[in-house]
């Protein structure tokens, strides 16, 4: 049900199904989540006013739609391959805009190379654990492989694909990943692996290649532009 209220809420009809204002909905929604947040929520509060201040949930620029915050088996990981190559429907309101040139572009594409980066640390860094008398993983990513071999076997099964590069194991070094992406022939770029977050800066948080170098954002977003030259 409170899906339906946030569709028709945000939906371009004029005629509204529910009598329901942002606000209000915003307040539903809270009650909705689950109790250890609206208890970490709670505690701030002003003291001075003796008051919970109101929690705003910020929509502008999405990217995905509201119903998939509910994400039990790579549902986020579906929708948002699916949305590069035109499945699921968008639905709700439509932020920002396209300018005309760059819409009638992507409707021209019909066929899409893809790029498989894998950084699970699957073999490195490690440290010695003296109650097993042996080396283990720093960052042990069980699900990784499971993720890898489920993204593969998706892009492997969609017609819309035409060309899918693989880089793994030895292959998925610093240098390699940034030459591949700087190449410019990829229109979908999927990432496994542990992504090391830089609350001080999010444009330096960072991702292990195999190689034992690093690649950050900055880097991403460099080759990305470079490509576009």
């Amino acid at each position: 049900q409170i899906i339906d209220i946030y569709n028709d809420i945000f939906s371009d009809n004029l005629v509204k199904t529910y009598n329901f204002t942002v606000n209000e909905f915003g307040r539903l929604l809270y009650i909705f989540l689950p109790k250890k947040i609206r208890t970490f929520l709670k505690q701030f509060e002003i003291k001075s006013l003796n008051t919970i201040p109101e929690i705003y949930f910020i929509l502008d620029e999405m990217t995905i739609p509201f119903e998939l915050v509910y994400d039990n088996n790579f549902f986020l990981l579906k929708y948002s391959i699916g949305y590069i190559i035109g499945e699921p429907p968008l639905g709700g309101i439509t932020f920002g805009y396209e300018r005309e040139e760059q819409k009638n572009k992507l409707e021209a594409q019909t066929k899409y190379n893809v790029l498989i980066i894998e950084g699970t640390n699957s073999s490195y860094p490690t440290r010695w654990n003296e109650e097993i008398k042996a080396k283990e993983l720093i960052f042990p990513f069980e699900a990784g492989i499971n993720e890898f071999n489920y993204i593969t076997e998706f892009f492997n099964n969609r017609e819309e694909v035409e060309q899918i590069t693989i880089l793994v194991g030895p292959d998925s070094s610093r240098d390699n990943i940034l030459s591949h992406i700087k190449s410019g022939s990829n229109h979908i770029i999927h990432f496994v692996g542990n992504i090391f977050y830089s609350k001080w800066n999010p444009r330096d948080s960072f991702f292990l290649t195999n190689d034992s170098e690093i690649v950050t954002f900055n880097d991403i977003s460099n080759s990305i532009q470079s490509s576009q030259l």
